[in-house]
């Protein structure tokens, strides 16, 4: 299985309030003076680097699946329940809910939502209310497994398997059966507004601090940055998932005011992308914006040309399908394709944008993914 994850580069934000905890940090000395010799030659070394490796990213993403041992029918799949926990305001979330959903349907599996509304209070209570349903399986999805943990130890001790999508348990933190849509977009997203600007950044990096792997993906953008362009600078600062939709622009608008080097943000969550753009336009201002795209907010941005690049996830209906294949085999009792799947991505660019370009035909060699599925489940030839 070719998986790969996303990203979302553009031309568009800015923006204050909103800071879901302290200041965050900066690194604000380059290791050579703007516009001497070593800065211009490690300048155009970092562009030629920076070009080879963003080709790589434009290239297509893949899926295969090894078939189930046994069809879902003789598993008794139509006596079986899927209890899915997560933040169902958040529309990336709720996308894999549909996902998750519709898979459940095609498999003829009953299917429970729990919104979470993104408290651990609420991430606690859905645990507990689906344990005692003993469900079939429980698929988690943004739930931090360091906030639940207790709960997934009981549901291991029932002997319910549990999906998690996107979130990695900490090393030694057992009863995860596997993780779907891990992320491994930060690279992409660093490349991304490095080519864009030419390695010529100061860049800002928001990050949600409740989620282990959006901190674990701040850390990789960070070293990235370094690692190819050192004279490059970086601002850090943390937000919250639960109002990133509203308010992510603000807190753009609040990094930039007190760096006005910025020129370029990597944003961790497409759903805030439309309040990055509007602080922009509200300021006049123009910037370099990468997203992790996976719906249509940064598609519609990059379609329309206010997005220069687009590192785009694939629509995340396919993490609830490929939670609900994780779920399958686990009940059947045989290994998963992979214990952590990484997320479907694509850089979409100058070098790969063509006039009718769209969300519906960004990846035809997804095309059907359903298909892949639910012959691999033994539903469809």
């Amino acid at each position: 299985m070719q998986l790969r994850r996303a990203t979302a580069v553009g031309v568009a934000v800015a923006a204050s309030a909103l800071l879901a905890a302290a200041c965050g940090s900066s690194n604000s000395n380059p290791t050579a003076s703007k516009g001497s010799a070593t800065q211009v030659a490690a300048q155009n070394a970092c562009v030629a680097t920076v070009n080879k490796l963003t080709a790589l990213q434009e290239a297509p993403p893949h899926i295969t699946l090894p078939a189930l041992p046994q069809t879902l029918s003789s598993l008794g799949a139509s006596d079986k329940t899927v209890w899915f926990i997560g933040g169902l305001a958040n529309s990336a979330i709720n996308n894999g809910r549909l996902g998750a959903q519709a898979a459940a349907a095609a498999a003829g599996v009953k299917f429970r939502a729990y919104n979470d509304n993104f408290t651990v209070t609420g991430e606690n209570e859905g645990m507990q209310l689906a344990i005692a349903a003993k469900p079939a399986a429980i698929i988690l999805d943004a739930v931090s497994i360091d906030q639940v943990d207790a709960q997934v130890s009981n549901a291991a001790a029932a002997h319910i398997p549990v999906v998690s999508i996107y979130e990695i348990p900490s090393p030694g933190q057992a009863g995860i059966t596997s993780v779907v849509a891990v992320p491994n977009f930060a690279p992409d997203m660093v490349l991304a507004v490095l080519s864009a600007t030419k390695c010529d950044t100061g860049v800002f990096l928001p990050y949600i601090p409740d989620l282990a792997a959006d901190v674990t993906e701040h850390q990789v953008e960070i070293a990235t940055l370094k690692k190819y362009c050192p004279t490059c600078t970086y601002v850090s600062t943390p937000y919250a998932l639960a109002t990133a939709e509203t308010q992510l622009g603000s807190v753009v608008q609040g990094a930039v005011g007190a760096h006005p080097d910025i020129n370029a943000v990597i944003d961790q969550s497409d759903t805030g992308l439309n309040s990055i753009a509007q602080t922009e336009k509200s300021l006049g201002d123009h910037w370099t914006i990468v997203s992790e795209a996976s719906g249509a907010e940064g598609a519609n941005a990059f379609s329309t040309g206010e997005v220069a690049a687009l590192a785009q996830n694939f629509p995340a209906q396919i993490y609830g399908w490929e939670a609900m294949d994780s779920v399958f085999r686990a009940l059947e009792n045989v290994p998963q394709p992979t214990t952590e799947r990484d997320e479907y991505i694509q850089l979409f660019d100058a070098h790969n944008r063509t006039s009718d370009w769209s969300l519906a035909n960004a990846f035809p060699t997804l095309n059907n993914y359903e298909s892949v599925f639910t012959k691999a489940w033994g539903l469809s030839g």
